[in-house]
């Protein structure tokens, strides 16, 4: 049997007018014009849609530096980044959002069990 390698994700260079991409092992570099930069403030979130697809359907995430990416889009590709979140300190109490993120997380875990659960009878 053959082994799956791991895919190093592609580099991204991010520019004012355009976004070029290099795939490792590869030479040829992908150029895409930036259409539109959106940087929301209440979730940090910074969104950068691009004029065409970039990404492959297994590139899912892609390097700026040390600087993580998420790539999607059917059509075009849009790239989003999410602020860097510190890690927490032991010791330090849950904030709200946290609270709720992980009562989110059980809430779709036990819905998953249960649905697993009645496609099995």
């Amino acid at each position: 049997m053959s082994e799956k390698t791991a895919i190093d994700p592609p580099s991204l260079s991010i520019g004012d007018e355009f976004v070029v991409m290099t795939r490792n092992g590869q030479t040829r570099k992908v150029v895409a014009r930036i259409l539109g930069r959106e940087h929301n403030p209440a979730t940090g979130i910074d969104m950068v849609w691009l004029d065409r697809r970039i990404h492959r359907r297994y590139e899912s995430t892609m390097l700026e530096g040390a600087v993580k990416w998420s790539a999607g889009g059917a059509i075009s590709t849009v790239l989003a980044k999410a602020p860097s979140v510190p890690e927490q300190d032991e010791g330090e109490e849950m904030t709200a959002r946290q609270i709720e993120a992980l009562e989110a997380r059980a809430r779709i875990a036990a819905r998953i069990a249960e649905r697993r659960g009645k496609q099995a009878s």
